[in-house]
């Protein structure tokens, strides 16, 4: 958009009384665009069968680099909680960035389920954490996207700047997290989302998603989803009360 033409519209919303503060508001959103960098994307193997021993260690030589065109791991199922996944995204995100996890903030999670192997926990798990930083003339949104597979005995780290910041993310509240995703996920079952496994011959996956920037619902939404049928169920839980919002 010309500068004669932001101009216009800046004079005509002046003359229909629109405040100061509201004209600026409107065109640094005119003006303005995020540019997406992608500084780098990374994958490493690990061993699942000891990188949770070794890091109750304080051992943190857990993560080899992936050459491209490395062929995939054979695929054994684990029985880790979410807060297995969390201390290996957390161990990985201070690996890759080389600062602590303290000064991000975390806008979305995630865990799969695999219905047939619906007992042994989540089999992947994808975190986003950023932070706003002055690097350059105005501020940046640094985005961490971390996802921990152990089916492929890997884990990749993707670093990006959205520069400069425009829109404002959501932060999850961790302190007020008072539901945990697998206590999400029980609600879930025990509301129709184990006859919803039952219906499919437990052919479906199942997903547990916190992410406040989703337009339909900011809380946990727990998609069951089959394999040639697309979303068979959802459910909408409340994050802090664990009350059961809606079924869809």
């Amino acid at each position: 958009m010309s500068k004669k033409k932001i101009s216009c519209i800046l004079a005509l919303l002046l003359m229909i009384g629109i405040c100061v503060g509201g004209t600026l508001f409107l065109l640094h959103f005119i003006i303005d665009e995020e540019e997406r960098i992608i500084m780098k994307g990374e994958s490493y193997s690990i061993n699942p069968d000891t990188i949770l021993e070794d890091l109750s260690e304080n051992k943190i030589d857990v993560f080899t680099p992936q050459e491209e065109g490395q062929p995939e791991k054979s695929r054994e199922y684990v029985q880790w909680k979410p807060a297995d996944y969390y201390l290996i995204a957390q161990t990985l995100h201070e690996l890759i960035w080389e600062e602590p996890l303290v000064a991000w903030n975390m806008s979305l999670i995630i865990f799969d389920w695999d219905c047939e192997n619906f007992d042994k926990g989540p089999q992947q798990a994808h975190f986003r954490y950023y932070k706003a930083e002055k690097m350059r003339e105005r501020k940046s949104r640094f985005v961490s996207d971390v996802l921990v597979n152990p089916l492929e005995n890997m884990v990749s780290g993707l670093r990006e700047e959205h520069y400069p910041r425009v829109v404002l993310w959501d932060a999850i509240d961790l302190a007020k997290l008072g539901v945990s995703a697998e206590e999400a996920l029980d609600i879930a079952e025990k509301n129709g989302g184990a006859e919803t496994r039952a219906a499919v011959g437990n052919s479906c996956q199942i997903s547990v998603i916190l992410n406040p920037a989703l337009p339909d619902y900011d809380g946990w939404q727990v998609m069951y989803t089959g394999n040639s049928l697309g979303v068979v169920d959802l459910y909408y839980i409340d994050p802090e009360t664990g009350e059961l919002v809606a079924k869809k």
